[in-house]
């Protein structure tokens, strides 16, 4: 200090350098108060700032007043990332675009699907693992859903549940994988309730859709009790008791569903249409119904279960195929039937069931029903058209004497067929109508072969090398049939009237034509007769014995023939 303020001497006495240590002091003092006010200067810059910085987070937090957007500087220069939807010139643009683009969002995401392993807070999810019971958790999702419109959406795997779950007015889709969906998306029930159920039957409530779902292990898989334009889609239902249900005798019915590619096999009843007054114009398309009490039934109070149709269905079972109860222009396209027992079952008043390319297998005579037909008009008054179709019976005797067509009340049964199905039959008996069919009620366009038999009202004849050829036409409730007979080396005629069967009774006496062939001399003209009730045609000549037989109107031979035709009303 003493060189930095007074520049002493220090080989001087202080008493001749004092006035050099006063001058020091003054300097130091100048120093002291420069330090104090420079000082004071920087508490004061430093309160200034913190006020500023004050001002500037009340800015960023309320905004810079009424009419001004927020001060954030920081996010004028965006993320690239980030894509605005705006013209952004202040924050405030950046802020209100990020918000709606947000709203935006949400909406489209509730409806694009809510994920059932992933819903939104607070909602739990569901785990789908195949042993915890998700009932709770979906349940809450499916509430949550229906509230807000939103589609569920169920990822693949195993839900386990105890209780039925309410579909009512939802869009719920699972994933696809496999034969009966075994490695995509299941709803496994416990074996003692139905799996998924309407429960309401309001009008926001009354339409929903299933797809990609496989249910399993319930006293039934789908209840529809009040369902309207509902599409069910890519559905199996296994291990249940009863399949899928439509309708409810006490409650009203169901209208304008769609049924497609589902599948089901259970060992009750597959399919129930029902109604208290319709269960109208549901249509099944590319589905199987199989189930061990019967493939399916259709039934309704009112007028009957109306215009439902199926297109390329199977019914299968070891009972009945499709029993139809109280129905109206129901049809029946393509499909195929694998029942044990009668294929279509006609079980009260059916009007105008129209059954067109169907094809008709697996039939047993032994088969519980007690009737050995395809279709099997069983009471009530019944319209039916046939149109074409198929029949294919192995051979075996559980498929010996079947038939195509049977009624247990031909009055009351009203049969249209518009060429009959083709055969492919390797058991014996098989005949195309039951016993009392066609009758009047009947109208039929046909033509085809048959086989006729030769008998006499004597001895027996023996056709042997012989031939013996029949063809039949039906149009409407008319037959006309031609048969021609030819003798052969080893042929034998018997004694007695010659009698040649005809395909289809006569219900009325009926003439017709017959040419007679001798090889050795010319021939014959002759009258071929069915009587009324008979399928039975006999000959006459004006010879002596006018009836044709063994030594009538020549004494028969090889190389001999008879040649007929005759029209007759079935």
């Amino acid at each position: 200090m003493a060189n930095r303020y007074a520049n002493l001497v220090g080989s001087n006495k202080i008493k001749d350098e004092w006035q050099k240590i006063n001058d020091g002091f003054d300097k130091v003092q100048q120093d002291v108060d420069q330090l104090q006010a420079d000082l004071a200067q920087e508490i004061a810059d430093r309160e200034a700032a913190v006020e500023y910085v004050d001002q500037r987070v009340d800015n960023i937090i309320v905004g810079g007043g009424p009419d001004k957007d927020p001060e954030l500087v920081d996010i004028r220069t965006v993320d690239p990332s980030y894509t605005p939807q705006r013209t952004i010139n202040t924050a405030g643009d950046v802020t209100r675009d990020m918000q709606a683009q947000f709203v935006a969002h949400k909406a489209d995401t509730l409806t694009r699907a809510i994920n059932v392993k992933h819903p939104p807070s607070p909602l739990v999810a569901a785990v789908g693992d195949g042993t915890t019971d998700d009932t709770a958790a979906l349940g809450a999702i499916f509430d949550y859903c229906r509230d807000n419109k939103t589609p569920v959406f169920l990822p693949s795997g195993t839900y386990k549940i105890s209780a039925s779950l309410d579909v009512s007015g939802l869009e719920i889709f699972g994933v696809m994988g496999g034969y009966n969906n075994q490695s995509g998306t299941i709803i496994e029930g416990s074996g003692d309730h139905a799996i998924l159920v309407q429960e309401s039957v309001t009008a926001d409530k009354m339409t929903y859709s299933i797809k990609n779902l496989g249910l399993r292990n319930g006293t039934l898989g789908l209840k529809m009790t009040y369902a309207v334009h509902c599409v069910i889609e890519n559905v199996s239902v296994i291990e249940c008791v009863d399949g899928i249900e439509l309708g409810d005798p006490n409650i009203l019915g169901t209208l304008w569903n769609n049924f497609r590619n589902c599948r089901v096999d259970v060992t009750g009843i597959a399919l129930k249409v029902n109604g208290r007054d319709y269960s109208n114009a549901n249509i099944f398309e590319t589905c199987y119904f199989k189930g061990g009490e019967g493939a399916a039934t259709v039934d309704s109070g009112g007028i009957g279960a109306v215009a439902n149709q199926f297109i390329n269905t199977e019914f299968a079972g070891p009972k009945l195929g499709l029993v139809l109860k109280r129905t109206r222009s129901i049809s029946l396209t393509n499909c195929y039937f694998e029942s044990e027992g009668p294929s279509i079952v006609l079980d009260g008043s059916n009007w105008d069931a129209y059954v067109e390319n169907c094809s008709f297998s697996v039939l047993k005579n032994n088969n519980p029903s007690g009737a050995n037909t395809f279709i099997w008009h069983k009471s009530g008054t019944a319209r039916v058209t046939v149109v074409s179709g198929y029949v294919y019976i192995a051979a075996g005797g559980m498929y010996d004497n079947l038939s195509f067509i049977q009624s247990d009340a031909t009055s009351l049964f009203f049969l249209t067929m518009m060429d009959p199905p083709e055969r492919e039959v390797y058991a014996s008996g098989f005949r195309l109508f039951s016993d009392g069919l066609p009758t009047n009620n009947s109208t039929i366009a046909h033509q085809s072969t048959y086989t006729p038999q030769w008998t006499t009202n004597g001895d027996q004849p023996d056709l042997g090398n012989g031939t013996l050829t029949g063809r039949y036409t039906l149009s409407g409730r008319l037959c006309t049939v031609q048969v021609e007979l030819s003798a052969g080396t080893t042929t034998t005629f018997g004694t007695g009237q010659f009698q040649i069967s005809l395909p289809i009774p006569a219900s009325h006496r009926a003439q017709g034509i017959a040419r007679i062939f001798d090889s050795g001399t010319g021939h014959f003209i002759a009258l071929a007769e069915v009587n009324a009730g008979s399928s039975i045609c006999v000959f006459y000549t004006n010879n002596s014995p006018n009836l044709v037989q063994h030594n009538s109107p020549m004494t028969w031979a090889a190389n001999d023939a008879l040649r007929f035709t005759i029209t007759y009303e079935i």
